[in-house]
């Protein structure tokens, strides 16, 4: 069942677990309190941004329990910004108009799902927005990692079929630990 009304959320049954049953917030409480909004968004930022980059590439993608490894993690986060820098000789392609209006978009983009997942999801007595993971941020980290190409950074030595080979690397790496965690079972 779904009751709902400017002040309560109420789900029951099929929809978060047979017989359990909880008060999660609503719009009407995020128009009342629009200041608990803005604390429990920048502390949810605060305290999950790591655990953000982490579902982002693959840590824990939802219910699916491969442990992928850091390095892993790491490494592809480290190759998407280092494929973000142009290479030297080449002129960036991010002018300044796009400098402004990337980080506009991502905060938007981000404000919005904070926005989704309170109203949606959040437990009343939350201290944190609940629900929001990284993966649901994939879509708009280039925003971000555009950012990187620009005049006074470029790459001179890392080839794109370097990073080719690194990605290929990882993702051998990441086949190898789902090849282990399913035959281990």
């Amino acid at each position: 069942t779904l009751k709902i009304n400017m002040g309560t959320v109420t789900v029951s049954g099929a929809d978060r677990g047979v017989g359990m049953e909880e008060d999660i917030l609503t719009l009407g409480d995020l128009l009342a309190d629009p200041l608990r909004f803005v604390k429990m968004a920048v502390y949810t930022t605060a305290i999950r941004t790591s655990d953000f980059a982490y579902t982002m590439i693959g840590k824990k993608l939802g219910w699916l329990d491969v442990p992928i490894r850091n390095y892993v993690i790491w490494g592809f986060f480290l190759a998407a910004c280092i494929s973000a820098v142009h290479v030297k000789g080449e002129s960036p392609t991010i002018g300044k108009r796009d400098r402004i209006l990337f980080p506009i978009i991502f905060a938007g983009a981000y404000m919005g799902m904070l926005v989704i997942f309170y109203i949606a999801w959040t437990k009343i007595h939350s201290p944190i927005i609940e629900g929001l993971q990284g993966r649901y941020l994939t879509p708009i980290l280039p925003l971000l990692l555009l950012l990187l190409n620009g005049k006074k950074l470029s790459r001179k030595w890392i080839t794109d079929k370097h990073l080719l080979v690194f990605v290929c690397f990882l993702q051998c790496v990441v086949l190898v630990t789902v090849f282990q965690v399913i035959v281990c079972r």
